[in-house]
Order: structure tokens, then sequence, then C-alpha cells
């Protein structure tokens, strides 16, 4: 028994502009939906989507913070609540020592360029200048680290 036997009335193939009428109608009718929720007749259902939405955003970022590791916790009502470990130590400790270390290579290097004498007569005409540049004489002033650093500095270069 063929199809459009069983069902009569019904074509075994619809027709291709039907079905471009349809999707035309369906878009445009979409258009006005959605034009009018933007209008400013918010409905129910904007509110709970924004609602869901928040609750989203909200969910994502607490597992993009669980992700790089957490803590089991037993909070008052007994139930075990997973929180983000805070390792803040090693966030805020890396990018200090790397600075530090350029500033020291960074002096190293001005030693070895300018040479003993002439970075001590720097050092001399920036101490007896305005406050922020004796803090500046005080920052550069020669110290062991930096010695060694020019001296592996002077045999590299």
């Amino acid at each position: 028994m063929d199809h459009a036997d069983a069902h009569p009335g019904l074509d075994a193939r619809p027709d291709p502009s039907d079905l471009s009428k349809f999707r035309l109608n369906l878009i445009l009718n979409a258009g006005v939906q959605v034009g009018a929720c933007h209008r400013g007749t918010s409905s129910a259902m904007d509110t709970a989507h924004k609602s869901f939405i928040q609750r989203q955003k909200k969910l994502n970022k607490k597992h993009r913070r669980l992700a790089s590791g957490y803590v089991n916790r037993l909070n008052e009502n007994g139930v075990i609540e997973h929180r983000p470990s805070r390792d803040y130590l090693r966030l805020t400790l890396a990018p200090f020592v790397i600075l530090v270390a350029f500033f020291f290579a960074f002096k190293a290097l001005l030693l070895t360029h300018l040479g003993d004498a002439d970075y001590l007569a720097h050092l001399a005409a920036l101490e007896t200048g305005n406050l922020t540049e004796q803090v500046g004489a005080r920052l550069m002033s020669l110290d062991p680290v930096t010695q060694f650093l020019a001296d592996i500095a002077a045999q590299l270069i």
C-alpha cells in the first residue's frame, strides 16, 4: 500500500513553493515576536530567560575557578561544598621575582656598558638631586648581585 493511498488528500511530494512560503512565514512571525519583546513589552518568558542566563554565567564562572583546584568543605547544614582553592602566593610572587630579576639585569648591563667610573659618577650626580633622584640613586647603587651579574655580562660581551 502506497503512502498516498493510506492518507488520501496528502500528496506524496509536497509542493516546493509551499515549503518556501512556510519558511518565509515562520521567519517573519519569529521576527515579529522577537521585535515585540525588544520594544519594551517584557514577558514572563523574557524574565525567566534572563534569570537563566545569569545563573548559567555564574555557574560557568564557578566551574572555571574550580578547574584550577578546589577544596571540599562541610557547611553548617552538613552538605559538602566545593570551594576554589586560593593560591595567592604563587600568583603574586612570580611576577615580583621576575621584576626584581629584570631590574638587577638592567643594572648589571648598565654597569657593564658605562664602566665603574662613569656609573659611580652618575650615581653621585643623582645623590645631589631632589628626593626622587636620591631614591633612584639608592636603588641603582652597587651591590654584590649587580657586581656579579656585571662581571658575567662583561665576559659574555
